[in-house]
């Protein structure tokens, strides 16, 4: 009897403690190590399959550059639940009334996701406000929304455009990976009149589908019960369930002008979920474009003419062209 008890509580323990880690490595702040410019050969020597790394860093270091060239506004709001969040608004020479909201993906910026997106933006003439996350860049937080808590803190920056900007602006939602998940939850909640449409690129249906999905091709491990222990200890310290965070089940309350975009060669985020996604929206007009070839995240970069293409038809969908 004994030893069977010990061996329970043993078992528990080390699932607990596993539970914990798989917690803090997927949502707990990390800064981004940057790699600094003429520093990628030793990162390379470092990290031989570290390539992408260095090539996503050079972009980085472009897209500041560019942006330091632009007319730029440093904005701050607050979250619901008390956070300073921090968010840089870039303006055309002759701004309009036209403003994106970008938001950015798991552990990534501004600069990493809408660096060649933001100039499309301000060539048509539009406003962009690249957010940073919570516990990403200037904002503040200890934990990754993963897209749940994001969406109301999307909500809060969408408020902060229209009060700023005033009833006469257009925003549109624009969001890659978890972004795509944060604006596609937030599409969901009640918005100002001023939000007309809705851009996701490669979001993920929920929460416990990516960790899922991840834990299954990555880690080799099945769902139970780890998935289920690392949900109660995310609902302890970060205030929320794997399961309730759930951008499918917000779009089934919306009828928001919807664009969904992925790349087919996507296994990170598998290009199955954006069809759920789809499926699940309201809007009659919404559409799902896929870019053969397209990695995660990559849609923009492999095919910048189809993604340019599709986002000008939405434009004029929802009265933004």
């Amino acid at each position: 009897m004994w030893w069977i008890l010990g061996a329970f509580g043993t078992a528990a323990l080390v699932l607990l403690l596993a539970s914990v880690f798989l917690f803090r490595f997927a949502l707990a702040r990390r800064p981004l190590t940057e790699i600094p410019e003429g520093g990628e050969r030793e990162y390379l020597k470092r990290h031989p399959k570290g390539q992408a790394q260095v090539e996503w860093w050079a972009g980085v270091r472009e897209a500041r550059r560019w942006t330091a060239r632009q007319h730029t506004e440093e904005w701050e709001t607050r979250s619901f639940d008390g956070l300073l969040l921090h968010a840089l608004l870039i303006s055309p020479a002759h701004p309009g009334n036209r403003v994106a909201l970008c938001v950015h993906g798991y552990r990534s910026c501004g600069h990493g996701d809408f660096g060649q997106i933001q100039r499309f933006y301000l060539e048509q003439g539009f406003r962009v406000l690249l957010v940073d996350d919570r516990a990403h860049g200037k904002s503040q937080g200890n934990y990754l929304g993963f897209g749940w808590l994001d969406r109301l803190d999307c909500k809060a920056w969408c408020q902060e455009l229209a009060d700023r900007l005033g009833p006469d602006c257009s925003i549109v939602l624009h969001g890659v990976s978890m972004g795509a998940a944060t604006v596609l939850a937030a599409a969901g909640e009640p918005l100002p009149s001023q939000v007309k449409g809705v851009i996701g690129d490669c979001g993920y249906t929920s929460a416990w589908d990516q960790f899922g999905h991840i834990l299954k091709r990555d880690f080799h491990l099945p769902v139970f019960p780890l998935l289920y222990t690392a949900s109660l200890v995310c609902r302890i310290c970060a205030g929320y369930w794997f399961q309730e965070d759930a951008p499918v089940k917000q779009l089934e309350k919306s009828d928001l002008p919807l664009l969904i975009i992925h790349g087919e060669a996507d296994d990170y985020v598998p290009t199955a979920m954006s069809r759920r996604l789809l499926a699940a929206s309201r809007d009659p007009g919404k559409k799902l474009v896929l870019v053969p070839g397209a990695a995660h995240a990559q849609s923009y970069a492999v095919a910048p003419e189809q993604y340019q293409q599709a986002a000008m038809e939405f434009f004029r969908r929802i009265g933004m062209a």
